[in-house]
């Protein structure tokens, strides 16, 4: 224990090479759930000029395999105002739809939505709804717009503030039978 504060020193001043590190972000992630009261979030953490670098580079940190996790947990552990200043920053991403498309980002993206709350929960809802058409596959659009609707929908302020329903559409599939049903009922088509 009293080698612990040398430790988290350590992780301070390399926090990025270990959070792109395959081996380094376990290390930082084994610090945060097992030494809960060292309050250390490698995504906030002051280097020695008091700067906090990693939340800056968050959009980087977040489509990266391994850093990836750690910026999810740091999502899932931080106190409300470490939480809400993560997912501030993420509603902040330029080309948000990146993460959403990336196959490690969208994960942080969908953390930050699930947990999300008050200013950040409108921030961020507010950049998922905009970068929606963005994207080109139906499907992950149908998939943004299904979770953005499933997350909001006990919230009518802002549930009537997004036209989701266009969205939501494109990811419905017609099951054969009911197509063939509709088929039938439509003059176009010959009846079987």
């Amino acid at each position: 224990t009293e080698d612990r504060p040398k430790l988290i020193d350590y992780c301070r001043s390399k926090v990025i090479e270990l959070m792109l590190d395959p081996y380094g972000n376990y290390a930082l992630q084994e610090i945060m759930d097992k030494w809960p009261e060292q309050h250390f979030l490698p995504l906030i953490e002051k280097d020695n000029n008091g700067l906090t670098c990693s939340i800056n580079k968050i959009a980087q940190l977040s489509i990266q395999k391994f850093s990836s996790n750690v910026v999810e947990k740091c999502i899932k552990l931080g106190a409300k105002e470490e939480r809400n200043e993560i997912i501030l920053h993420i509603s902040k991403i330029g080309k948000l739809v990146n993460l959403m498309y990336s196959s490690f980002g969208n994960y942080v993206v969908q953390t930050a939505l699930e947990l999300s709350e008050g200013d950040s929960l409108n921030a961020l809802t507010g950049a998922i709804y905009k970068n929606i058409p963005a994207i080109s596959d139906k499907k992950i659009r149908a998939k943004w717009a299904k979770l953005l609707f499933d997350r909001i929908h006990n919230y009518p302020d802002l549930l009537f503030t997004y036209n989701l329903e266009e969205y939501l559409n494109e990811g419905v599939q017609v099951a054969p039978a009911q197509k063939m049903k509709e088929d039938q009922m439509n003059p176009g088509y010959p009846a079987y």
